[in-house]
């Protein structure tokens, strides 16, 4: 009895029982008594893991969880305030543009939310290319498209387990909400933050989303034909390498990179195909390096990352009726 009795008064600060909690199968008056009774909760929850029923709004197992559980719903105490990264004056001329570190609150998240406190935020052209643009308003724009973290808070314990996502997840993320993930906490919609394996550093997240998907892309629009990718050590395209590596592609990947080092990098990788183009305006040898892979691998499309007189030169070297991406 006097066991029972502590337990109620260590749970006696959880009396909110939020509205966005509808669908669990229990009335705020239930749900507000059993929030006194963690006894009595564990019961109800052993029994609705026999007996799942699900709300005809929200597909949500009847299964009760304290919605404000200290332990579950916030890793540790989270500062009033934070830093992040701003557009303060865009200009067509990137190196013009004006970036500055703003000091904000941090923000809350909502019931389908999680906060996560960011490790690191790659630089994409998606990012770079809001800069020439002039922020709505006149107010500084946050910058960062994705990036990755440790999830510190969730809007609901029961939404966040559903998708799979709790306190101190290591997660990459996208579509940031009123932010960028250019700042040290970001609060992102559970629909676009994805677990990732618990022994992966959270900075080796950072650029899950953008790229991988590109070279998957890449991978599934050559339809197992050869094809040239340009730009070839970028993240994009090591990513790409390691990709068909896997996928028995690495013999019809055609690699252009511009310099002697970032050959070796590829060729570290395990890249079968590399041909050096340090200027395809000026290095004639290298264009015809480009068509000679073209002519023995017979290759039919290409996807450049480069544009401008590299465009030129891959329609210029590709067969009749190729493609150039």
């Amino acid at each position: 009895r006097r066991s029972h009795a502590s337990l109620r008064r260590g749970w006696a600060g959880i009396t909110e029982v939020p509205a966005r909690l509808v669908g669990l199968g229990e009335t705020a008056k239930q749900q507000q008594r059993h929030a006194h009774s963690p006894l009595q909760a564990r019961r109800v929850q052993a029994h609705r893991f026999k007996h799942t029923r699900t709300n005809a709004r929200v597909a949500t197992p009847w299964i009760y969880q304290p919605a404000y559980a200290p332990e579950m719903a916030t890793i540790a105490a989270t500062p009033a305030t934070m830093k992040r990264l701003v557009c303060v004056e865009p200009a067509e001329d990137l190196v013009s543009a004006k970036i500055a570190v703003e000091t904000c609150d941090v923000p809350t998240p909502g019931s389908l939310d999680v906060l996560v406190k960011v490790a690191a935020a790659p630089v994409n052209p998606s990012d770079y290319g809001k800069w020439r643009r002039a922020p709505k308003g006149g107010d500084p724009m946050p910058i960062g498209n994705e990036g990755s973290g440790t999830v510190v808070a969730v809007g609901s314990t029961v939404a966040a387990a559903l998708a799979g996502v709790g306190v101190g997840t290591t997660v990459g993320f996208v579509g940031v909400k009123k932010g960028g993930s250019c700042s040290e906490y970001v609060c992102v919609p559970l629909a676009t933050t994805f677990a990732m394996p618990s022994d992966l550093p959270p900075e080796d997240a950072a650029s899950f989303f953008v790229n991988p998907f590109t070279a998957y892309a890449i991978l599934s629009e050559s339809r197992g034909q050869p094809f040239v990718h340009t730009a070839a050590a970028s993240s994009l395209g090591q990513m790409l390498v390691k990709l068909a590596a896997e996928e028995g592609a690495a013999d019809r990947l055609i690699n252009v990179v511009r310099s002697e080092k970032q050959k070796a990098t590829l060729e570290a990788l395990g890249a079968k195909h590399v041909v050096l183009c340090k200027d395809p305006k000026t290095d004639e040898a290298g264009v015809d390096a480009i068509k000679a892979k073209v002519d023995e691998l017979k290759a039919t499309c290409a996807f450049d990352a480069v544009a401008g007189a590299m465009t030129g030169a891959l329609v210029k070297v590709l067969p009749p009726k190729g493609t150039v991406h």
